[in-house]
């Protein structure tokens, strides 16, 4: 009998596990064991800061030797951080970030400072702006055609201050 695979998700900071996994919960099955995590201080928990290396530690921790790991965002960053912390007898299967802003990689590349300029324009006005308008804002920026409902859930509200 084969094993079962164990496929770990993390999701980023606009919405949580749950609906960032949504279809993966709803089209991955047999032979495999999903894990969808929930990172500390996001809904249904209050959300009071985001350390990322703090939830890295919090991952590491829920994870097992032949995991494949996989990271939405900030969760992107939050995986590639906590597959640094384990030991060498728990190594991961696999390693898949989406979309991870490190734009601190690769600083010389026009289209990578671009996006990190704007990305620090925006978060410098950020503290202005209604969080819903600075949520679309930052959707806008990041290529994604989610629409939010008008007016934002608190959820959305608490994870666009961020």
């Amino acid at each position: 009998m084969a094993a079962v695979e164990r496929i770990v998700l993390v999701h980023g900071s606009v919405v949580g596990g749950r609906a960032t996994w949504r279809e993966q919960r709803r089209t991955i099955t047999g032979g495999v064991d999903l894990v969808v995590l929930e990172r500390p201080g996001f809904p249904p928990g209050p959300l009071e800061d985001v350390d990322f290396e703090r939830h890295a530690g919090w991952v590491a921790e829920r994870l097992a030797a032949g995991d494949h790991l996989v990271g939405h965002s900030y969760g992107g960053v939050v995986c590639l951080l906590a597959a640094a912390l384990g030991p060498e007898e728990a190594r991961l299967a696999s390693l898949t970030v989406i979309e991870p802003p490190c734009t601190s990689v690769a600083p010389d590349d026009p289209e990578v400072a671009a996006l990190a300029r704007s990305g620090a324009e925006l978060y410098a006005q950020g503290h202005t702006m209604e969080p819903e308008a600075f949520l679309r804002l930052f959707l806008d920026a990041v290529g994604s055609d989610w629409d939010p409902p008008s007016p934002s859930r608190r959820r959305s509200r608490r994870a666009s201050r961020l």
